[in-house]
């Protein structure tokens, strides 16, 4: 369902959107929207930039994690807005965990290079990785619109948490 949230919020707002589904190209079918197969698995987000990068070579792109439930319209157009071109990354800088929030982020043209050694040497860090490149780091000013969701446990206490 979230997954869905994102790709409709982002189709939306005019923006062409493909689910990064890993090796089950199904689940984007069952969800009735355009999916992305990655081209290497087992590589996580890296692997799904770069499949991207592979597929839109001459585009831009935007990664957004579907684990985010807080992030909104208004997170993306943020993202837009002050994106700069000239760098390879720009990026949201999260002012309480004072680091950078790489699963919304615009990822370059000229970031494809860094993308493709990483992966051919065995790394998969998006983290470690942007400490290569040149990075925009935007401060965001609502940090915990980066709650992220990782299991159906979490995502109970999330939604009992929104009822209070």
């Amino acid at each position: 369902p979230q997954a869905l949230y994102m790709w409709e919020m982002l189709t939306l707002e005019g923006i062409e959107t493909h689910l990064s589904v890993g090796i089950n190209l199904g689940m984007a079918d069952n969800l009735g929207v355009s999916g992305i197969m990655d081209l290497i698995t087992g590589q996580g987000p890296l692997g799904a930039i770069y499949t991207a990068q592979q597929r839109f070579p001459h585009c831009p792109i935007l990664l957004m994690a579907c684990d985010m439930p807080l992030v909104g319209k208004e997170d993306v157009g943020l993202l837009i807005e002050n994106r700069k071109p000239v760098v390879d990354v720009s990026v949201f800088w999260n002012t309480e965990k004072k680091q950078v929030e790489p699963m919304l982020s615009i990822w370059e043209i000229s970031s494809q290079p860094f993308v493709k050694e990483a992966l051919g040497q065995g790394r998969r860090s998006i983290m470690k990785l942007l400490e290569t490149m040149n990075v925009h780091a935007i401060p965001h000013p609502v940090p915990h619109h980066f709650l992220n969701i990782n299991t159906r446990e979490e995502w109970i206490a999330f939604q009992q948490s929104r009822r209070r």
